[in-house]
This record gives structure tokens, sequence and C-alpha cells, in this order.
């Protein structure tokens, strides 16, 4: 009971702080969005709807929340009580609820025109947030490291308002040992709950952002992969570590994706998907759009211009994945975000400047599973990571 109360706790504690975003994403609730979803339901999916809901005591749990656990197990209402009660305990042992508890904030509503253009100018690009994971998150050491070496941000939202997770996936392989080397001991673990955890509280804290300023609930992000540039020597402890993404997306954050672009995609990959699509489910295959240089008019079709970057057919003139490409000049340009965040109305006080670690070059690897290890990576892109969600 006790874990159900700290997960109903997470899901209602952010409510929109974000008073007004310069551009297209301003709008007043028509509706309350956190109101009973039962309503679209069938006879039989109501049913099953109650009948899990005697197996949690507080009534304060939304419909929203307990209809993803029970989609991702197929309607079987024991096995998405099992899951609820997995996630519910992972939350409660690994802190999860810390990561958006401990967010700097705005808190409250503001006006952007409380701020002088300078500091508008860091924290938006084209009337679209930057970073925001400088408000809606706890602040991780040495931030502009993580960006430099991930190459993913949390950057627009689609027609329908769902957070987009971007990322230059071929540009990151490249960069894989360097920050294996940084994460330090038990890197593992810090790339996983540093990045990939503490990227789905994000993208969670967004949709709930969108659900309070349009009006109706949103569960689901659209994820972004551009592969131009793939490395074809990847590291093998990359592909253990993306594994491990599965399973937790798999298990602690069932049915969040809507769909998964991969852009600049090879010709083999997109062999491999050709021969395997029609074996899978359809609604997976329907989440997955797997395209090649020529992707700017698919891309457009669900999401606006303003809330792309130029590259990628858009309007936005974002620029992070541009600037250029060194170490020390993501940390520089970075902190100028973090210390214009400081200025935001109701931002908490933030701590210690952040220390820059050390990385270690690392030499290419010549392990000779090189080949099958990237078709091994396709096949668990193109499978399990949509099938899960």
């Amino acid at each position: 009971r006790q874990c159900f109360q700290k997960l109903r706790t997470s899901f209602a504690r952010m409510t929109c702080c974000w008073g007004f975003i310069p551009g297209r994403n301003v709008s007043t609730p028509r509706s309350d969005p956190r109101r009973s979803e039962a309503i679209t339901l069938s006879a039989e999916h109501k049913a099953k709807l109650s009948e899990f809901r005697k197996f949690i005591d507080d009534e304060a749990v939304k419909d929203y929340d307990l209809l993803r656990f029970l989609r991702a197990r197929r309607w079987d209402v024991a096995a998405a009580v099992l899951q609820y009660q997995d996630t519910c305990q992972w939350r409660e042992e690994h802190h999860i609820d810390e990561l958006r508890a401990k967010a700097l904030g705005p808190q409250g509503l503001f006006s952007c025109q409380e701020l002088d253009q300078e500091t508008v100018s860091a924290l938006f690009s084209g009337g679209v947030e930057k970073f925001p994971f400088l408000r809606l998150v706890n602040q991780r050491e040495d931030e502009g490291a993580w960006l430099f070496f991930g190459m993913a941000v949390s950057f627009g939202v689609d027609k329908e308002g769902r957070p987009i997770h971007l990322q230059k996936a071929g540009v990151a392989s490249h960069r894989f040992a360097q920050m294996y080397s940084f994460a330090g001991d038990n890197p593992a673990y810090n790339i996983i709950y540093d990045g990939y955890v503490r990227m789905q509280e994000l993208q969670a804290a967004r949709m709930q952002e969108s659900s309070d300023r349009m009006g109706k609930r949103v569960t689901q992000q659209v994820v972004i992969m551009d592969f131009k540039g793939l490395s074809f020597w990847p590291d093998p402890r990359a592909i253990a570590v993306f594994k491990d993404f599965l399973m937790v997306s798999q298990k602690y954050y069932p049915e969040t994706l809507a769909i998964q672009f991969f852009l600049n995609t090879p010709p083999i990959f997109m062999a491999i998907w050709r021969l395997i699509k029609d074996w899978i489910d359809p609604v997976t295959a329907k989440k997955m759009h797997l395209l090649g240089s020529d992707f700017h008019s698919e891309l457009l079709e669900y999401i606006h211009a303003d809330q792309l970057p130029v590259e990628y057919g858009g309007t936005n003139p974002f620029d992070v994945f541009d600037w250029p490409q060194n170490l020390d000049e993501y940390r520089r340009r970075y902190a100028l975000c973090q210390r214009a965040a400081e200025k935001l109305p109701g931002r908490k006080q933030l701590k210690s400047s952040f220390s820059a670690k050390p990385v270690v070059e690392s030499k290419r690897s010549q392990n000779s599973q090189r080949v099958w290890a990237v078709l091994a990576l396709l096949l668990s892109v193109l499978v399990t990571f949509v099938r899960v969600l």
C-alpha cells in the first residue's frame, strides 16, 4: 500500500509550471485532462479496469496510468497488477521519484516577458524550449559532457502534443567508449539511471505539461533516432547497456511510445526491416518508421515545422548539434544555459557549480564480433524496443 501511495504521488507531483512558452504551444485547457478515460472503453475493457482497481486502495491513481499496464499486458489483469507492483517497488528502491521531486523549477506560473532577452535566447530556440531538463528533473554533474556523449535532447512536440526525444545515434555510437570511462564506478548503472531513466522521467513530466496545456491526456512520446555516421565498429559493452534500456522500458514504462523514427537508416538495415516487418505484430510495425535520407516530408506529417530543427526539414534554428564538436565547448555552452535558467521566477537555489571529470580516450575495439553486433543491435531496435513499449 505504501508503494502504491508513493507511485501515485510521483504521477501527480508535477503539474504544468511553465505558464507561457513563446511560439505555437500556448493554449488554455479546454477540460480537465486528469478525468477518467474509461468512458472511451468497451464494456469488456471497462470491466477489466474495474477488476484492476480492486487491487488499488488509493482511488487517486488515475485510470490512464492503470490502462497503460493493462494494454501492455494485453488486458490480462493479473499480469498487469504484477507489473504495476514491480514498477512501484523498483521506483522506491532506486529513488526514481527524486528525479522529478528535486527539480529546480520554476514552480508556479509566469510569463517569459519577465525575462530579459539574453535569458530567453539562452533557453529558447524559435519559441521552443531548448533544455527542459534544466527545470523538470534533478540536475546531474557535468551535464554538458553527458550531452556531448549521448547526443540526445528532449526538444519540441508533435502535432498531438507528444514530447519528442531526438538523438543523433550515429554520432553517439563513436563516443560510447569515452562515455563509459567518464561514467566512473559502475558505469553501466550510471548510464542507465543518470541517462536513460532520467530522460523517461523528463518525458513523463513533459507529457503532464502537454496534458494540462492542451486539455487532453498525453501519455506517449515520439522518438527520433538519426543513424547518420553510425559506427560499424561498436563497443560490445554498448549492446549490453542497450539491452538494459530495453528491459527498463518493457517493465517500468509500458505503453509510452507513440512513434519511432529511424533516419538515415543504412541500406542493409532497410533490407532486414523489409524481411521481418510482416512477421511482427501490426500494431508494433505501425509505430516504426525506417527512413533513408529522404525523410523530411514524413516527419512533417506528424510534427509542425517550427518544432523541428532545420536539418530535419523544419524551420527551427535549434543548433545544439551544430555546436563545435569537442567536449570542452559543450561544457562551456551548456554552462551558459544553466546560468540563464537560474533567472527563472520561482527557481530553487542552484548549488555548487559542476566539476569537469577527466575523460579517458580509448582505442577502437578490434573485437571480432563487430559485424554481428551491429546486426544484433538493429534487430533489437526494430523488434524488441517498440514491441515492449
